[in-house]
């Protein structure tokens, strides 16, 4: 089936949107959870509003954002802190509800219902697919432990000259194959070498216990229905039954006459088999690290890396393409946290994807900021990069956060007077790692 190229723009420009809305309902709700209970009673009607727009896939109205801003402010030294959180919650659900206004614009023009106006249609004609960035640490630790293994193997029968040799590289090779590149490698191709042993004794069984009965056709086939049919209905619920069936039906010789290889040979090939898998087990262990919190450890660490790059170069379509990357390595491991019993480890993800959002919308407009703003933005951005790796972030950062909304916030606090995608920026980045941190309250 081949895909047309302006169908495919679609489906990506679907995608990119979709992708973008994540961060952005993460944030919602986080600012609607720290609302008070006379601002979220005055919100609620907003909140059926954007939910009706949303339903239909309409543009958000225009009276939308104005009545989430006038929500109710305590009297307070707090109040510049609720008016921000309002103003930046007013900004995301005007996003969010054109974001998914667009969706719902591409899809029917997708499927042929409707065409797209001149500037959203142009802007679908240079999506572009994001690059894949390959994992090379994951790549070389696996390669090495291949290369280990395979010389290990080779060694050992260039060494003895042991006519089984290349049979427990096979077994070796087939095991990091298949298995050599999961979360738990050790213990997946410890599940395959339990099969290979049963499968071993099974075989035996097969070749050297029902088959020498077998005297004509109908003898062969009770024979071999003896031991196929418990394998096949096993197989219905454990694929590596097949194996079991693969094992066993290798080594026999559907001649004229059945005449089975020596027994020492038999043995003397399964010794081989095992010990080119066990071996497999060895190398997959020595360069790697198994088990769900090292998985989580390795994302956190590339998530981290990932965040310094972009508090270095300022790109509307990294920071796209970063959250994309986020996202799926967010989907894989919450899969294995939930089989893990720990999902709930998950929250911390997004988290961590909310906090690059912010340093990449922060960093792409740090030129247009005044020069003591700038020089306050720089100061958070350089204490974060160095932060990365400790379990909490320190009051230094707290401090140098506060230090920057003072940098960019007048002291009239009118709306139009201050850069405030920066500011929002700033404060997401307070919430999302300060999120129990008091108030913000501008310097006097």
């Amino acid at each position: 089936m081949v895909i047309h190229r302006d169908d495919l723009r679609h489906a990506l420009a679907i995608q990119q949107r979709l992708l973008r809305m994540v961060p952005l309902l993460s944030a919602i709700g986080s600012r609607i959870a720290g609302l008070g209970e006379a601002e979220r009673l005055a919100l609620r009607p907003s909140l059926a509003t954007a939910r009706a727009h949303l339903d239909a896939g309409t543009e958000p109205p225009p009276d939308l954002a104005d009545a989430v801003r006038s929500l109710p402010l305590d009297a307070s030294d707090a109040r510049a802190w609720q008016q921000l959180i309002h103003d930046a919650l007013a900004d995301m659900l005007t996003e969010m509800l054109t974001l998914w206004s667009e969706v719902s614009r591409i899809e029917a023009a997708l499927s042929g219902k409707a065409k797209l106006a001149p500037a959203l249609a142009r802007t679908v004609s240079e999506t572009r697919a994001f690059p894949l960035n390959p994992d090379i640490d994951h790549a070389a630790r696996i390669a090495a432990g291949i290369l280990v293994t395979y010389a290990l193997l080779c060694g050992l029968w260039y060494a003895t000259g042991w006519h089984q040799g290349a049979n427990a590289v096979l077994f070796s090779t087939i095991a990091l194959a298949f298995f050599g590149g999961g979360d738990e490698p050790g213990r997946a191709i410890g599940m395959f070498a339990r099969f290979a042993l049963l499968a071993t004794l099974l075989a035996g069984i097969l070749c050297y216990g029902l088959l020498p009965l077998a005297a004509d056709f109908a003898t062969f086939a009770m024979m071999m229905g003896l031991f196929m049919l418990p394998l096949g209905v096993w197989a219905a619920v454990s694929p590596m039954a097949t194996l079991l069936l693969a094992f066993g039906l290798s080594n026999i010789n559907l001649q004229g006459h059945y005449s089975p290889p020596d027994f020492g040979t038999f043995v003397e090939a399964s010794v081989a088999s095992m010990l080119g898998i066990f071996t497999a087990i060895l190398g997959a262990g020595l360069f790697r690290t198994w088990g769900v919190q090292h998985q989580l450890q390795r994302v956190l660490r590339i998530e981290a890396r990932e965040i310094a790059r972009l508090s270095r170069s300022p790109s509307r379509r990294l920071r796209d393409s970063y959250v994309q990357r986020a996202l799926d390595r967010i989907s894989v491991v919450t899969a294995r946290l939930a089989a893990a019993g720990q999902i709930e480890r998950s929250a911390g993800l997004l988290i961590r994807l909310r906090v690059g959002a912010n340093v990449a919308d922060l960093r792409s407009m740090g030129n247009a900021l005044p020069a003591d703003g700038r020089q306050a933005t720089d100061r958070v951005l350089d204490q974060l990069r160095s932060e990365f790796d400790k379990p909490q972030p320190s009051s230094r950062l707290l401090a140098l956060i506060d230090e920057a909304l003072d940098a960019l916030w007048p002291g009239d606090g009118s709306p139009g007077a201050r850069p405030d995608r920066a500011i929002h920026a700033l404060a997401g980045l307070r919430i999302a790692l300060f999120e129990r941190a008091p108030a913000w309250v501008p310097a006097t």
